[in-house]
């Protein structure tokens, strides 16, 4: 039997799309609630049979081997992106399945629907590299979300144990051992960095870098000051736990009230792409007839930044500060 060309494109086509698919289950799943329960520095000491191991090498070991740190070194944001994000692949594999992705959608492009190579490059490359990226983004958000809600839970947490008598760090290991994820991890990891021997406040302010919130710079602020000058640290905690939870009550307000502008927004931005794609698709010849005018992309590039001006003008409006 002869095997043509075109049949082994088709092949390699195939296994790009399981591949990617693959990837992107594997990355979906690490944002699952029922992984996000477990504290994950259990996981990671558990996987490496080392119990007394520095926690920086366990952060190095979980985000992968040396392809993963090289492209860590060359986008050092994806570092903190991985490591809060949760998701179960290494940035080096990640970066495997986007260009296997890339490759599949050119392939298909080229053989399906005929573009301009600059164009189908382009398609391809936004959807290879950025939808997977933007999912990244929108996972590192959820987190970030998450952990601004579980703190006030969290310092009224460490408030009940410090009344109760216990020290300060034991306060923190209650809120690592008791509440799930971010906020859970974040703070058992703090834990491990300073039993050996780093700094509490830089332990805490590690914490606020990948997390930033001013009440968690209050409370380490709070922190600090009672063990520097003594004080009532309870009283303080359960007054930044008021405020916490009412800066939280009026955010919520605010976004209802800015919720139609939000939707304007989303709307008046999406309407242009989808009205672009739809036009594509029931009469391509309204787009690729033009495309090789002088003026095409000088027009489309003003229209882009009519667009952005436009879209950042009402994200000001409605993007109310708290």
């Amino acid at each position: 039997m002869n095997i043509s060309g075109i049949q082994i494109v088709y092949a390699l086509i195939f296994l790009s799309i399981l591949l990617v698919v693959e990837g992107c289950y594997l990355f979906l799943r690490g944002a699952d609630q029922t992984e996000g329960v477990a504290n994950r520095r259990m996981k990671a000491m558990a996987a490496t049979d080392l119990a007394s191991v520095a926690p920086s090498i366990l952060r190095e070991k979980v985000l992968g081997g040396p392809i993963s740190q090289f492209i860590i070194n060359f986008m050092p944001e994806l570092k903190q992106a991985f490591w809060i994000a949760n998701v179960t692949i290494t940035p080096g594999r990640a970066i495997v399945y986007a260009i296997l992705g890339f490759s599949a959608l050119y392939a298909a492009l080229l053989i399906f629907a005929p573009l301009p190579f600059l164009m189908e490059i382009g398609i391809a490359a936004a959807i290879a590299f950025g939808v997977p990226y933007l999912m990244l983004q929108i996972a590192v958000g959820k987190q970030r979300k998450l952990f601004n809600e579980q703190l006030p839970d969290a310092i009224n947490l460490i408030a009940r144990g410090l009344q109760a008598g216990h020290p300060v760090a034991t306060a923190f290991g209650m809120v690592a051992r008791e509440m799930p994820d971010p906020i859970g991890s974040q703070f058992g990891n703090a834990i491990d960095e300073i039993n050996f021997g780093r700094d509490r406040t830089e332990a805490l302010r590690d914490i606020a870098e990948k997390f930033p919130n001013p009440e968690f710079m209050f409370f380490i602020a709070a922190i600090e000051m009672q063990r520097e000058s003594g004080g009532n640290l309870v009283g303080i905690l359960d007054n930044l736990t008021k405020v916490v939870r009412e800066r939280s009550h009026l955010k919520k307000k605010a976004l209802a009230v800015s919720a139609e502008g939000r939707l304007t927004a989303v709307i008046v931005g999406a309407l242009p792409y989808v009205l672009g794609v739809f036009l594509f698709l029931t009469n391509p010849d309204l787009i690729l007839g033009v495309w090789d005018h002088p003026l095409f992309f000088p027009i489309m590039t003003g229209a882009w930044l009519l667009w952005l001006v436009g879209i950042i003008t009402i994200w000001r409006m409605v993007n109310i500060k708290v």
